[in-house]
């Protein structure tokens, strides 16, 4: 019989594994409907469909509505089940049945592809932020951590730093020394999936309790 320590790094593999796989198909379900405009219209496509323009506001319900189909049960911006604290809302609040716990995540982006909105990439910026968040969390004595997505750009050897290595630092710089642990860090390759990126980045950090 698998003890609930292995239930919830099993968990957590699966829900990782479906972040990546549900980013993958969020992006290839935007470049059908992308597809469709074109047609549509006989010409290019003036409305921002692509995944990488939409920032966090878009991507929470997005990678939500995919990890629910997987099975897990989802709420976003939802406060803690324990403490009625108005001032703490993380991005996602998870059910994990096996564990028979939930566990709380922040959502950040940390690179955005070839973006009108975001022409170049801040990532001491998304860092700052990144260690704002871990600080909301840290005094909880609850399964909590955080879910970073970004997008690579095409022309990355312009860059001051390709988004894979940036993504490889954060363990180091912030999440190692707050306790969490590395769930996973994984490539997606999206080439021929969208031309303003040539792959992405997922990265899921938690503090078991």
């Amino acid at each position: 019989m698998s003890s609930p320590s292995g239930s919830l790094d099993e968990e957590l593999q699966i829900l990782f594994g479906a972040l990546c796989d549900g980013l993958r198909q969020e992006v290839r379900s935007r470049q059908l409907a992308d597809l469709a405009i074109r047609q549509r219209l006989g010409g290019p496509n003036p409305l921002a469909v692509h995944l990488r323009e939409g920032r966090e506001g878009d991507m929470a319900p997005a990678l939500a509505r995919q990890l629910r189909s997987v099975g897990f049960f989802v709420q976003t911006e939802s406060y803690f089940a324990d403490i009625k604290d108005g001032r703490l809302r993380p991005d996602y609040r998870i059910w994990l049945p096996a564990s028979g716990k939930y566990l709380y995540l922040e959502l950040k982006t940390y690179g955005w592809g070839d973006s009108k909105f975001s022409p170049s990439y801040y990532y001491k910026t998304t860092e700052n932020a990144i260690q704002s968040d871990v600080g909301k969390l840290k005094g909880r004595d609850l399964p909590n951590g955080s879910v970073v997505v970004g997008f690579s750009k095409p022309d990355e050897g312009r860059q001051k730093m390709c988004l894979s290595k940036a993504f490889q630092d954060l363990s180091g710089k912030i999440f190692t020394p707050s306790g969490y642990h590395e769930i996973g860090v994984n490539r997606i390759e999206l080439l021929g999936m969208d031309a303003g990126a040539g792959y992405a980045m997922v990265g899921l950090w938690v503090r078991k309790s």
